[in-house]
């Protein structure tokens, strides 16, 4: 049943204008590497700073605000013309009608995180990068982002389900989303702040303090894992007591 709602969520998600936002982040991304080639270094540093410059754009500000969107694109339909009930008139739990939509939005933004990754070895040979192409360290970091990005939408499908105004829920996205240009480089609250994980994930998160800021793997894991759970926890009970 969850599979059998999960590709339903996916063909109501690609009827709406959600698809369209898969390709802003990587032709921004595309535009920016064209445009900044000639001040990267040359060597294999050029493929790293093509990739923190993903993580400062990407990852800092549309990652997270595109994971709020495709929450509330897959929340529009039940909150018009009395979807929730038609939805939950049907032999499935409320619980199988959650996980299917938070699936749904992980799904998109990996796929999101594929072309981001295609757009820039594309680039990259486009523009005469090193042949010697860190594939297995730019993996990590677009596997690390979008790990990073699931509390994200734990928690704005759960804000997506509560609220039936679709700006309402985007307006919540945006006042979370752009704290994270001043506390990104901030010791004190960067490394906890649940918006900022998915640039840190892109960056590269080492084993020891990382970027200045005493961000270690341990600290972004626990950050991530213990956000998502509390994030899910709560959607998934309110979810749960919600009168439809």
């Amino acid at each position: 049943m969850l599979w059998q709602l999960c590709k339903i969520e996916w063909f109501k998600l690609f009827k709406t204008k959600a698809w369209t936002y898969l390709f802003v982040s990587p032709i921004l991304i595309a535009a920016i590497l064209f445009v900044g080639d000639q001040a990267m270094p040359n060597g294999r540093m050029k493929w790293l700073m093509a990739d923190a410059l993903i993580a400062n754009v990407h990852g800092l500000l549309f990652y997270p605000l595109i994971g709020g969107l495709v929450t509330s694109f897959i929340c529009r339909y039940e909150h018009e013309a009395g979807g929730w009930k038609q939805l939950l008139s049907l032999p499935v739990t409320r619980t199988s009608v959650y996980g299917a939509k938070l699936i749904t939005s992980a799904a998109f933004m990996g796929i999101l995180q594929v072309l981001v990754f295609v757009v820039l070895l594309g680039v990259g040979m486009l523009k005469g990068y090193p042949n010697a192409i860190p594939l297995k360290m730019i993996a990590g970091n677009m596997l690390g982002g979008w790990v990073a990005v699931l509390p994200i939408l734990a928690f704005m499908l759960a804000v997506s389900m509560a609220l039936s105004s679709f700006g309402a829920s985007l307006t919540v996205n945006v006042i979370l989303t752009l704290p994270n240009l001043f506390v990104a480089n901030s010791e004190r609250f960067g490394p906890w702040y649940p918006w900022t994980q998915p640039m840190y994930g892109m960056l590269g998160v080492t084993g020891k303090a990382s970027w200045g800021l005493m961000l270690t793997t341990q600290n972004f894991l626990a950050v991530v894992i213990s956000s998502f759970l509390l994030f899910g926890a709560a959607g998934l009970l309110y979810f749960q007591r919600k009168h439809i």
